[in-house]
């Protein structure tokens, strides 16, 4: 909830965004972790546990942000 929270807060009222813009950023900023994070900590051996949960979690937890942004974007 945080990240797209702060992306709205830049992208609407700290710089100068076109309110179309604004939105998509917001919308971006609450999806879940990319598989990039997952394929290079698998590549390079590390921290895959971590990245694995960080992917879980981040989904789980988009099933809501995802949510709540184009609900609140859709009676605007």
């Amino acid at each position: 909830m945080l990240h797209p929270l702060l992306m709205a807060l830049l992208a609407f009222w700290l710089l100068p965004v076109d309110p179309f813009w604004a939105k998509i950023a917001v919308v971006c900023a609450a999806l879940p972790l990319g598989a990039t994070a997952f394929v290079l900590a698998q590549r390079y051996k590390l921290l895959e546990a971590e990245t694995s949960t960080g992917a879980v979690v981040s989904t789980s937890a988009s099933v809501v942000t995802v949510s709540l942004v184009m609900a609140f974007f859709a009676t605007r």
